[in-house]
């Protein structure tokens, strides 16, 4: 018969290896997502009417490359060893700062993007339940409300130049 110790190392791995598949897949996720961006900005580029690559487009560059290099450095952190809550808590708030970064790219306050704030709660309530959930939710209150903001002090202006609804 196990002793109560040994169990309890025995869910702990469990429990570490559960949340090692779902960072994962998450990665792989976030992967596809960008992926397809980038493809839908290929084909947006290879209009024989446009002459180079726009301001607005290269920020979509830079997003685009700013994910790749987190789900690298993800990816090493995951093969290190047995992945923490940290690891989890970190690539929540990287997807809320990429949700933030979505919606000033199309608009702000008025993007058809800001459902991207809600697939990182999502993904919080997958990883680590309700807190997970909530701590997610709550940065991203808190990303879209400093979003709106700074556009409504002008501090920011979308890329677009598209104009805000009056609040």
């Amino acid at each position: 018969m196990r002793s109560s110790s040994a169990a309890s190392t025995g869910r702990f791995a469990a429990a570490a290896t559960d949340l090692r598949t779902k960072l994962v897949w998450l990665s792989i996720f976030r992967m596809v997502a960008t992926t397809l961006m980038l493809g839908t900005l290929a084909v947006r580029l290879m209009d024989p009417s446009g002459g180079g690559v726009p301001d607005r487009d290269s920020l979509w560059f830079l997003v685009i490359a700013a994910v790749y290099a987190m789900t690298l450095v993800y990816g090493f952190w995951l093969r290190r060893g047995p992945p923490g809550k940290a690891v989890a808590y970190v690539q929540l708030l990287g997807d809320v700062l990429l949700a933030t970064s979505l919606v000033y790219l199309t608009g702000g306050a008025e993007s058809p993007f800001t459902f991207a704030f809600l697939v990182a709660i999502l993904a919080g309530s997958i990883l680590l339940y309700q807190h997970g959930a909530l701590v997610t939710a709550c940065a991203s209150a808190a990303a879209f409300t400093g979003l709106v903001v700074s556009q409504k002090l002008g501090a920011l202006t979308t890329p677009l130049q598209t104009s805000t609804l009056p609040i």
